[in-house]
């Protein structure tokens, strides 16, 4: 079971660098307040497939779209964001992978009535065998798969809504990376 999410968030500027911390639900307050995240992309079969979860319906924004492998943010200015990810994969999805950031981005996103993302997204990516085994928290995922790249690729165009907002431009960034 995952640990109870941090309560606060860490505020950024434009390039990520830190500028203090608020409390995560003021953070997802309209307007939003630009704070800093993680977004992991795991990848199999020499980068052909990545794994990605449906986002459980307990999620305060975006439940049950569909998302990169996990995501998360940092709580604590002084946190390692790769080994911060490294866990929280762990956490999610009950398997370790070595990540590495490959880029980042910012965006904001409305989810009407709920709340908004306006993040500073660092990408980082990670390869594992075919035999690894996923064995995802229910309360984080309400459903996963291993997908083609260019089958989610062509989702991503054909049927946006159906997405957390940050997957695209996150994947995009993923797969310029292999």
């Amino acid at each position: 079971m995952t640990p109870p999410a941090s309560q606060h968030v860490v505020l950024c500027d434009s390039t990520g660098r830190a500028t203090g911390t608020a409390e995560r639900q003021r953070a997802h307050t309209e307007p939003g307040m630009l704070h800093q995240a993680f977004s992991v992309f795991v990848f199999r079969n020499e980068g052909r497939e990545v794994l990605i979860q449906q986002r459980s319906a307990e999620k305060t924004l975006f439940a049950l779209r569909w998302a990169n492998t996990c995501c998360s943010h940092t709580s604590d200015a002084s946190d390692n964001l790769i080994q911060s990810a490294e866990t929280r994969l762990q956490q999610e999805f009950g398997f370790s992978a070595v990540l590495t950031a490959v880029g980042s981005f910012v965006y904001s996103a409305r989810d009407e009535g709920k709340g908004v993302e306006h993040e500073h997204d660092t990408v980082l990516t990670g390869h594992v065998a075919n035999s690894v085994q996923p064995d995802p928290d229910p309360a984080e995922i309400a459903d996963w798969k291993w997908v083609e790249t260019t089958e989610l690729a062509r989702d991503l165009e054909q049927r946006p809504e159906t997405f957390a907002p940050w997957l695209k431009p996150a994947f995009e960034i993923a797969l310029k990376s292999l």
